[in-house]
């Protein structure tokens, strides 16, 4: 598998190289699509490298580290995430999020799960609440950002992390509409006419 991975990550390095300059990153205030292409090509990164992250906690039990081993995943991993938290920055400030695609939240997902353990550095606390904020912007159009904003708490209540003092506020609308939830239902399901609400 490691080699696998080594092998795809320099195919991808290769094809990132080869991208037409119009393509790339520069100074400029960049157009969606290229934010959006480079914000996918971290987020590769990260779904080609995070197994082998996870394999100091013996999900994936194996023993030779020839290539890729778990410390080199995370460092690789974080990058990526923060780069996400570069672009996602960028693109917010430049275009706003109002219009951003729903496929994006694929990408704000994994390296907000990435960058939640390893919130004591300040690069990685900056990128997740970068991150927590467009999610939360998701959330307003998207149930699926919704989700993804309780997971993600849920998740730190599980593990016992503490989240950024910046986006508390973020979470008080959801843990709101997960109490009220139940009462929607009921709602939607009865019958105004008779005045049982």
């Amino acid at each position: 598998m490691e080699q696998k991975t080594s092998e795809f990550h320099k195919r991808l390095t290769e094809w990132a190289d080869r991208l037409p300059q119009c393509l790339k990153t520069g100074k400029d205030p960049e157009i969606p699509h290229i934010l959006c292409l480079q914000m996918y090509y971290h987020a590769i990164l990260i779904a080609i490298y995070n197994p082998h992250r996870l394999s100091r906690e013996k999900l994936m039990p194996y023993t030779n580290y020839d290539t890729i081993n778990p410390s080199q995943a995370l460092t690789i991993c974080l990058s990526s995430a923060r780069s996400i938290g570069h672009w996602m920055q960028m693109y917010r400030t430049t275009w706003g999020l109002e219009h951003m695609p729903i496929f994006h939240i694929q990408w704000v997902q994994a390296a907000l799960f990435i960058l939640l353990e390893n919130l004591q550095k300040a690069d990685n606390c900056e990128a997740f609440i970068i991150l927590s904020i467009a999610a939360k912007a998701f959330s307003r159009r998207f149930e699926k950002a919704k989700r993804l904003l309780r997971s993600l708490q849920e998740t730190a209540r599980e593990l016992r992390i503490n989240l950024p003092v910046e986006v508390a506020p973020l979470f008080i609308e959801i843990d709101g509409q997960w109490l009220l939830r139940p009462v929607r239902i009921k709602e939607e399901t009865s019958d105004t006419a008779s005045g049982d609400v």
